[in-house]
């Protein structure tokens, strides 16, 4: 009767490389956790976004080493700097810093978001703009302090509070709760400032 070869584990070779890959990952891991994306990575991507980490938390740890007084084991100070790195590029992939600074620089015209949909809201939120008025496809328009909206307009919605109707004539009709406005019924935004609206 043949033998049956089982698969090996392999050496402790192997599991070292693993060993040196895991902070990028951690880094990896927390960055997609804190960032919200429409488009998902494929596996190549992830490894490489891993590959990347795991080289800066790698100089970074071993620059720190050359000014340490204080030996600290290898697997709390990677572990360390990778939680750090990646709550540090998920702040600034979530605030748009990245983009914003190369555009001040004159390096690219490129938005920091997806769709000029999401610029536009974030946009508004940055100049203070909570509140706006959508004008939809039925020919109706509703104005309301924004609290959420989707990245893409085609398959998302909009949440509002503090919700009127607007009509041609007459005045503003408010409504109790919040709404939730698909946002492909949208056919143009008005966005306005929060102090304008309160005169």
């Amino acid at each position: 009767m043949p033998k049956i070869a089982l698969p090996s584990i392999g050496n402790m070779d192997s599991l070292g490389v693993l060993f040196v890959l895991l902070p990028g990952l951690l880094t990896c891991l927390i960055v997609k956790a804190l960032t919200s994306r429409e488009r998902k990575l494929d596996a190549v991507e992830v490894v490489l976004h891993a590959l990347a980490y795991t080289l800066i938390v790698h100089a970074i740890w071993s620059f720190l080493n050359l000014w340490s007084w204080i030996p600290t084991p290898d697997i709390v100070g990677l572990s360390s700097i990778s939680v750090l790195l990646g709550l540090t590029v998920a702040t600034v992939t979530s605030k748009g810093l990245l983009f914003d600074t190369f555009r001040k620089m004159g390096l690219t015209t490129e938005s920091s978001w997806q769709s000029t949909w999401e610029s536009s809201f974030r946009h508004a939120a940055r100049e203070k703009m909570d509140f706006a008025v959508f004008h939809l496809k039925d020919g109706r328009r509703v104005m309301g302090d924004v609290r959420g909206y989707s990245a893409e307009q085609l398959n998302g919605h909009i949440v509002l509070d503090q919700v009127k109707w607007l009509s041609a004539a007459g005045d503003p009709v408010e409504m109790d709760g919040m709404l939730v406005l698909c946002a492909s019924d949208v056919t143009f935004v008005q966005f306005l400032s929060s102090k304008k609206v309160s005169k």
